[in-house]
Formats: C-alpha cells, structure tokens, sequence
C-alpha cells in the first residue's frame, strides 16, 4: 500500500456558519474583564467561518501525483493549530532545561474565569511580584483558556521559574493564587514532562470566548 502525503493545500472558499448565531450563549462576566460597552461575552459553540481548502495526493516512495482532494476546516481548528504549536515551542525550549534540573515546572489551573477578580493578565503581574520577593525569576509561561462541556470558564498555565526543592514538603502557600484570583485555583510541580498536562487542554477546540484570547505565552529576555 503507497504512503500518501498531502501537500500544495490552496483556499477554495470560506463561509459564515449558519450555526454560529444560534451557538452563541452570552455569558456576565466581572467588569475587570469587560474591554467594550457591553455587560456580557459570548462563548462560542460553534465556529464563525468554515473553510474550505484543496490539496494534492503524492505517493512519497515514487513522487506520483495520484490525486486531488479537498477538506473542511474552520477557525477554532485554526486557532488550535497555532496553539499547538506555540506549545510544541515553548516544551522545545523548557523541557531540557527542566530534564537537567535547571528549572522548576508548576502547573496552575484558574476556576470561574467569567467571575474571577482579575483578568490572566493582572493575575500573572501578581504572580510574578510574588516570586520576585523571594528573588525567584519567572523563565516563561504559556496558559490556555478552556470552556468545559457545561460551559464553564476556566485557564490552565505553565510556569517555569528558578530550580526550587520541596521533596517531603508541602505546597508554600505563596505559590497559591486564590486570593489573586478570588476564586478557586490549584497549583502543582510538574512530574516528568509538561506537555504531558498540557496537551489535552490545547487540544481542545469545541467552544472559544468572544473578546478573549484563548493562549497565551510569554519568554523572559534573558
């Protein structure tokens, strides 16, 4: 059997989704987090625009072009395509250092995003003074925003910082972020590997937020 690679993908057409308007639920979020004139934000269940793109069919052992063909995708797909690969970037740079022991990996989940005291943006400015206090330097981070199944609102990040040893100690509480957050929030030290308590939640792409990025990454400059 030829192994068949894809490859020369062109756009043949984008449309609105007839389904986006009545997959639109408006939900009342905290004013720190409303940037516009309107009181709500709306998770989307549905993506906005469908895409359709062509490709060629090439045997990879002989080089033959044996065919054309075409797929669907759309714009959550899309975002979840650069997300990914932000996240294959950003394990590329800390997953050596963390094997190595230089680093240290901790893996936090923020609940209730639309009620939450904060946006993740001030949330992380407050969680990088924290560490500065205790002269602990933020290496880089990457969070995404998730919508369960229920519609329920909430980020999970990872956080690279200076190596710390806790072996047989609890969880300091100033690693904690409840009270940044002012909602319910976890945090853990990453075993193994990070992408490994990432990669589900990146994967996911079934309902975005309007107005709200769903990633986010960030490299310190030195």
């Amino acid at each position: 059997m030829a192994n068949i690679a894809k490859f020369g993908f062109t756009h043949v057409h984008t449309v609105k989704n007839p389904a986006y308007k009545k997959g639109k639920i408006a939900v009342p979020f905290r004013s720190c987090h409303i940037h516009d004139k309107s009181p709500d934000k709306f998770i989307e269940t549905e993506p906005k625009w469908l895409t359709r793109l062509g490709y060629s069919e090439v045997d990879t052992e002989t080089g033959e072009i044996i065919g054309h063909n075409s797929l669907e995708t759309n714009n959550h797909k899309a975002s979840n395509s650069r997300k990914i690969k932000a996240l294959d970037k950003f394990c590329g740079q800390f997953q050596p250092q963390y094997e190595k022991r230089k680093v240290s990996m901790l893996f936090y989940t923020f609940t209730q995003a639309d009620k939450a005291k904060v946006d993740i943006k001030d949330c992380i400015k407050h969680l990088r003074k924290r560490y500065e206090r205790r002269e602990m330097k933020i290496h880089g981070y990457i969070w995404t925003l998730e919508v369960s199944d229920k519609n329920h609102i909430h980020y999970h990040m990872a956080l690279v910082t200076d190596r710390m040893s806790m072996k047989g100690q609890k969880m300091p509480n100033w690693l904690k972020a409840d009270s940044i957050w002012g909602r319910r929030t976890g945090v853990e030290f990453v075993r193994k590997n990070i992408r490994h308590y990432m990669a589900k939640y990146f994967a996911k792409n079934s309902a975005r937020v309007q107005g709200l990025r769903s990633y986010g990454v960030s490299y310190s400059k030195n």
